[in-house]
């Protein structure tokens, strides 16, 4: 634009009616750039009052409004003689037909959707500019009655404002159809781009668990070597009256069995996240493997002067599943609740029931420890996850446990949950099908 040059919208003043602060102020905004000389009112009634008081060239108005919404406003404005040449355009979203017809029967000139693109707005205001005319008085009160959705309107609009405004509505149509092509191939690029990120992170997963399985494979023949040797080494210095260096020996022994221990649950994750973890079913008596359990884990109930209370009628019977699992599953979540409890009580409840007429068994491990907030708890289940620092630092750890039962109870096609309440204590709870299959582990590992 040259200095001689004046902005299109130079000597025209529009009337913004819109109770939104927000709104008129962008609107105001994006009209006084080009030059228009904007004022706002803030509801229907303080617009006709305004329009009353100082005739504007062009009126914008919002539809929903306190005291008096648009429609009425627009009403009252093509009613009066002095007046109705002033055009009308409306914003609003006009989803429903009906709205159409509405706006018609009111005498609007045009219509925006929100929200809107600029530069179409400034278009379409342009437009009604250019092609404003005052009505015929001889059109006015013609009335053309429409019956639509079971209504009746009187529609004394001229021939003009009825194509302009059927003219807006197709071309607000089209404008949305463009908005949503235009959000359906983003959203196919946004698809595409998460697919290959997935992909990708699948992939590194899978050398993640590749490498920890292989490192782990590597680590343990050596650390099985050292356990070996220290306890032959203490034999040893015990037959040979050397006493001082028993401690140490001590030390050497524990810390690799803490290691191996650690590895092997890094290796059955490892193993697990690869999908190279096999069950392997078979029959056994439920009674049988709670007792080997107990008698397992008794040395850690007695190490803190807890109560171990176990509850396992006969009559729970034999389940097919894979043994190990089961037994590690409940041997994890047995040893937590010894650890994080102190001259208490650690109970197993065991009973079996049908769901969906099919038989389950649930396994029910509770303690009197320190338990948890519900923010400890939502990360409970994640690999190498505790509840707190300050747990790691007391109780030690590597929060692989929890993870490791989770899976291989969906392996099993079952899973595992907790109560917990901090200071009162846990419950978590296994829930297995009495009779695993390839079937039901698949199912569930897919949800």
């Amino acid at each position: 634009m040259t200095a001689q040059e004046k902005p299109p919208g130079t000597g025209v003043d529009i009337l913004i009616v819109e109770d939104s602060a927000v709104q008129a102020l962008l609107l105001k905004r994006t009209l006084t750039q080009q030059g228009y000389t904007v004022t706002v009112a803030r509801d229907g009634a303080e617009g006709l009052a305004m329009i009353r008081e100082r005739k504007p060239t062009l009126v914008i108005s919002d539809i929903e409004m306190p005291h008096m919404d648009g429609y009425a406003m627009c009403r009252e404005i093509k009613r009066d003689e002095t007046l109705r040449d002033i055009p009308v355009i409306l914003l609003t979203s006009l989803t429903d037909p009906e709205d159409i017809v509405r706006g018609l029967h009111a005498g609007a000139d045009n219509y925006l959707t929100k929200p809107y693109d600029e530069e179409y707005l400034l278009t379409r205001v342009a437009y009604v500019l250019t092609n404003k005319k005052p009505r015929q008085s001889d059109n006015v009160g013609a009335g053309l009655e429409l019956h639509f959705a079971g209504k009746s309107h009187i529609i004394d609009s001229d021939r003009q404002q009825i194509l302009d405004l059927l003219i807006s509505t197709f071309e607000n149509a089209v404008q949305q159809n463009r908005a949503l092509l235009k959000t359906q191939l983003e959203l196919k690029a946004l698809n595409a781009a998460l697919q290959q990120a997935n992909a990708a992170a699948l992939a590194a997963s899978r050398a993640k668990s590749d490498f920890l399985a292989r490192m782990s494979h590597e680590l343990r023949t050596p650390l099985n070597a050292i356990i070996g040797y220290s306890e032959m080494l203490q034999e040893e210095a015990e037959d040979l009256g050397q006493a001082d260096f028993i401690p140490d020996l001590q030390k050497i022994y524990m810390a690799g069995k803490h290691l191996l221990a650690l590895i092997n649950d890094i290796l059955d994750l490892s193993k697990i996240e690869a999908g190279k973890m096999d069950l392997y079913l078979e029959t056994f008596d439920i009674a049988t493997m709670i007792r080997d359990v107990a008698a397992t884990i008794r040395p850690l109930v007695e190490k803190n002067a807890n109560t171990l209370q176990i509850l396992c009628p006969v009559e729970v019977g034999a389940m097919r599943a894979d043994l190990t699992k089961v037994r590690q599953s409940l041997f994890n979540l047995l040893s937590n609740a010894c650890k994080f409890t102190q001259q208490g009580t650690v109970g197993l409840t065991v009973t079996r029931g049908p769901v969906d007429g099919v038989a389950w068994a649930t396994f029910r491990v509770s303690d009197t420890g320190i338990g948890m907030t519900p923010a400890q708890m939502a990360r409970l289940f994640q690999a190498f996850s505790q509840a707190e620092a300050s747990t790691a630092s007391q109780y030690g750890g590597t929060g692989l446990g929890l993870a490791i039962t989770r899976r291989f109870c969906q392996m099993m096609g079952g899973d595992v949950s907790v109560e917990s309440e901090l200071g009162q204590g846990s419950t978590f709870t296994i829930r297995l099908p009495m009779e695993v299959t390839a079937a039901n582990a698949t199912t569930r590992l897919a949800v």
